[in-house]
């Protein structure tokens, strides 16, 4: 909870995970008057960490700055060591598993979900960007005019996105192999075309 009295103080769970000790994590805005002794509204935004056990008992609640000026949280994993990444409206960041930020990076565009495999972290967007586990960035995948709100990793590094529109594959070094287009249910799709690509595994 903030430090310090609030007239409002308002959350909006986003989404959430299981970390690696089996303990659940959400994800939220949190909106509250940060100065409530004047009249005005003085507006505050914070993203909110909550993590419960499995009986539902809070361990720690974490209240974290966004990194830019834009105040949406959309999505959180969490690692096999239990730290956390989330991102939102351009950014991404990490915190430990007690909610202590780690590092952050902002970029353009909307970051809709996070994917976490063999210690790469993948965010896709316009640009999908791709972060080893200590935030720095090892590299990119140029999407052109689609914009993936979801990606899946291959065993051999492949990354599958799926957008509103189509189905993409690229291969480990980031170069196009194939895209089909989706009309509708789009993840459901995902699955049937991978099925159809018999080279192609998703784990």
């Amino acid at each position: 909870v903030p430090e310090t009295p609030v007239a409002v103080f308002t959350t909006s769970n986003k989404d959430m995970t299981l970390d690696a000790y089996g303990d659940l994590v959400t994800v939220g805005n949190a909106g509250f008057d940060g100065d409530p002794t004047t009249p005005a509204y003085d507006s505050v935004h914070k993203i909110v960490l909550v993590k419960q056990d499995r009986n539902g008992n809070q361990i720690w609640q974490s209240l974290l700055d966004y990194p830019g000026e834009r105040y949406t949280v959309y999505g959180i994993e969490s690692d096999d060591s239990g730290n956390l990444y989330v991102v939102g409206d351009s950014f991404i960041l990490a915190a430990d598993s007690n909610g202590q930020l780690l590092w952050q990076d902002t970029f353009e565009g909307l970051g809709l979900s996070v994917t976490i495999k063999d210690g790469l972290v993948y965010v896709p967007a316009r640009t999908t960007r791709i972060y080893d586990l200590n935030g720095n960035l090892q590299s990119t995948i140029d999407n052109g005019d689609i914009y993936p709100w979801e990606v899946q990793v291959t065993d051999d590094g492949s990354v599958i996105q799926a957008t509103w529109t189509a189905i993409t594959r690229h291969d480990a070094q980031g170069n196009l192999v194939w895209s089909v287009n989706a009309t509708y249910r789009t993840m459901d799709l995902v699955v049937e075309t991978v099925q159809q690509h018999a080279s192609l595994r998703l784990i």
